[in-house]
């Protein structure tokens, strides 16, 4: 996790836009998908969120 972590800092900071799908269900939950957005600087959508109209409202954020 460190290294993913490190990794998605330094692609966080050269400024690449991204997105991450959190695609944990059920009661316990490790936060792992939120984290890494926050790394990465990217957008985090739970994946209860996760529609074509919200994915292209994403990206057309970014863009």
């Amino acid at each position: 996790m460190a290294r993913a972590h490190r990794v998605a800092a330094h692609l966080g900071a050269t400024g690449v836009a991204a997105l991450v799908i959190d695609c944990e269900t059920g009661s316990f939950r490790m936060g792992l998908a939120r984290r890494l957005a926050d790394h990465l600087l990217a957008e985090y959508v739970p994946l209860g969120e996760v529609s074509a109209s919200a994915l292209t409202d994403v990206v057309k954020g970014a863009a």
